[in-house]
């Protein structure tokens, strides 16, 4: 059956609408190609978990999609899985009750924006290829992850070494030549 996938945050699923289901760029994106939409978004969801739902649908399901697209989120939006509650739970700053200070640490000692964003280009070029594999068309667009603007001048600006710096780059560059972003 064919059918568009799209997944990505509170932007895709349609906050702010007076009917989201009906009213979200997912579903007039649908009207416009004439399949049937499944909208895997919601409010807060982060990149780590867009693209292992996208990976548990490729890997585990029979009914594929014949096109993929996803509005790529947050970087500081990331999900775990809690083995006491055997569930994924938000790991995310913003839902965190810590002082300050001990946000101030988890930025400098623990999350890296560099980590962060080399994770997702290598994810977008290995879902790329999957869905190539399979015949899927596969479209990422940069919702408010704001790649360009904050993550690669962020990187440029404090990352001294050369090597990082081109491996990184050399992934975009490489997401760029396969125009899918």
């Amino acid at each position: 059956m064919k059918y568009l996938y799209v997944s990505g945050c509170s932007f895709t699923w349609g906050v702010g609408l007076d009917n989201p289901p009906e009213e979200n760029w997912g579903y007039f994106l649908g009207n416009k190609l004439e399949v049937p939409v499944r909208n895997y978004s919601y409010p807060g969801q982060g990149n780590d978990e867009i693209f292992r739902k996208l990976y548990e649908l490729l890997y585990t399901t029979k009914s594929l999609p014949s096109i993929i697209v996803i509005q790529l989120s947050e970087l500081t939006r990331i999900r775990i899985f809690d083995d006491i509650d055997m569930e994924w739970k938000s790991a995310s700053v913003a839902n965190w009750e810590f002082p300050k200070k001990t946000q101030d640490y988890y930025f400098k000692y623990y999350y890296s924006v560099y980590q962060n964003v080399y994770y997702l280009f290598t994810q977008m070029l290995l879902l790329k290829d999957k869905c190539d594999s399979l015949g899927i068309k596969f479209y990422v667009f940069d919702g408010i992850c704001n790649i360009n603007k904050d993550c690669l001048e962020h990187i440029q600006e404090r990352i001294s070494g050369a090597q990082e710096k081109d491996r990184l780059l050399g992934l975009y560059q490489a997401i760029k030549d396969k125009n899918f972003l």
